[in-house]
């Protein structure tokens, strides 16, 4: 993966003459030494606050000792788990020995030379009693970008999960779902038609159909997904997909709170923030309105407030997002000045200019926030018999440490552009596809988008899978849309 990539080129690079700096605190050294660039342009090289690439000596056992490096690797320093960092590695008390000829590196300095590619300067943090590379001048070294995105580790470790929980000789039905999604066909997930509903249930039904109305094809679509326990819907930018999540999602919520004892906790995840506000923002619409605000005081329930998992980011703006001004008012922000902001109301009308203090992001829904001092209001929040819950698949993890009942029902928007292993990150907080347990009913899972939109941003090119598997490019919709066909 290391040579693959295309940003991974290597870069030859030879110690200089002068330029170095060498400061001591404890045991562990910061060194800034400057080096003459070989085979590369000085400017691709860009600045870096952390230790971003891995230097080597160009030899055999330089090179093989930065192939072999494990950028991944995780240990435990004083009881607790941490990513590899200079800080860190290598240590015999948290990390496994990895090769000793690597150094972690951080480009401080970029300086172009007349006739020449350039000289750049690098930093090293290191413990001389640990790190054995010999830094000679007029030595030649190779510099190579570390692979250092923590999510990549956490869908390795899910993936191993799901694959040391599963073996051929399992029933399909009690293998993890993620598996089951790679190997069955859609059809295997199909359940028994319901019962004709009685007339109380009927009544209930009749009433959410007219509170949030559907098309008729979206209204047989809403009947096959509480027919089947997988369901995938597609179609087109303006097809209704949204407001179709949005009116499926009330209808499930609002039945719940008028039976008694009934549970349905709904989990909407995307790849991207801005898909999850999107559908969040239009179920708390639906919610707003006038005829459902008149309907739940008769009833005397509480409407739901949907809430999303993230750190509060109300007061970071960019051009174009949308903000609430303290006159109430909705804006977008048209221009970041250094004297404020150049804002637009919603409907029309004049611009006007503001400071940071008189506006916020605005949202339809409430956060909970990620930060460690709110986790008690997490797992209250999380207790709710009747809850609608937003957060990207690379924030469920976190979900799932405070959660203290599963989801039962999940909906992925915008699965064309989510993979199957980002999916599956998500899935262990679904409820049982199997037959639950009396009073439960089984965990339902919809996929929404569009086949015919862009896919997962892809920087690599991976072979077709010629094993019958998705292959690991293979989005969620695109895979089982298609075996579906």
């Amino acid at each position: 993966a290391r040579l693959g990539a295309r940003r991974a080129r290597t870069r030859l690079l030879r110690l200089a003459d002068g330029e170095e700096e060498e400061v001591s605190a404890g045991a562990r050294r910061t060194l800034k030494k400057a080096f003459d660039v070989v085979s590369a342009q000085v400017e691709e090289l860009a600045l870096s606050k952390w230790s971003e690439w891995l230097l080597a000596p160009c030899s055999p056992e330089g090179l093989h000792g930065e192939l072999r490096f494990h950028d991944l690797q995780r240990g435990r320093i004083q009881g607790k788990q941490a990513r590899l960092h200079e800080q860190y590695w290598p240590r015999a008390d948290g990390f496994p020995a990895q090769a000793g000829s690597v150094l972690f590196a951080s480009v401080v300095q970029v300086q172009p030379m007349h006739g020449e590619h350039g000289r750049v300067l690098l930093r090293f943090s290191l413990d001389p009693q640990l790190h054995s590379l010999p830094l000679g001048r007029g030595q030649e070294y190779v510099l190579s970008p570390r692979f250092i995105d923590p999510n990549s580790r956490t869908l390795a470790d899910r993936l191993q999960q799901d694959a040391r929980a599963t073996t051929l000789e399992d029933a399909p039905a009690t293998r993890p779902l993620s598996v089951r999604l790679m190997r069955e066909h859609p059809a295997t997930f199909r359940v028994t038609a319901r019962a004709p509903p009685d007339a109380a249930s009927a009544a209930l039904d009749e009433q959410l159909r007219s509170l949030f109305p559907l098309t008729p094809s979206q209204e047989e679509l809403f009947c096959l997904s509480r027919q089947n326990a997988v369901q995938c819907v597609n179609g087109p930018p303006g097809s209704g997909k949204t407001y179709f999540s949005a009116a499926l999602i009330c209808r499930l919520l609002v039945r719940a709170l008028l039976v008694p004892g009934a549970v349905q906790r709904v989990l909407v995840t995307a790849f991207t923030h801005a898909a999850i506000d999107n559908l969040l923002n239009k179920v708390a619409e639906l919610l707003g309105g006038r005829a459902v605000l008149a309907f739940a005081a008769e009833a005397a329930i509480e409407l739901p407030v949907p809430r999303k998992f993230q750190r509060d980011d109300s007061k970071e703006f960019t051009v174009g997002c949308e903000v609430q001004h303290t006159d109430a008012g909705r804006y977008y922000v048209e221009e970041i000045r250094e004297n404020g902001f150049l804002i637009r109301p919603v409907g029309g009308g004049g611009e006007q200019v503001v400071g940071a203090s008189e506006i916020r992001r605005w949202r339809a829904f409430s956060l909970l926030s990620t930060d460690k001092k709110q986790q008690q209001r997490l797992e209250d929040e999380l207790r709710r018999r009747v809850l609608l819950l937003g957060c990207t698949c690379y924030q469920t993890p976190k979900v799932r440490e405070s959660l203290a009942a599963k989801f039962d029902f999940l909906l992925v928007d915008e699965a064309s552009q989510m993979l199957l292993t980002h999916l599956s990150m998500s899935l262990p907080l679904l409820q049982d596809l199997r037959p639950p347990v009396p009073g439960r009913p089984p965990g339902r899972l919809m996929v929404v988008g569009d086949t015919k939109q862009m896919g997962p941003l892809l920087t690599e090119q991976y072979p077709e899978a010629a094993d019958g598997l998705p292959p690991v490019h293979a989005s969620v919709l695109r895979w089982l849309a298609g075996r579906a066909l």
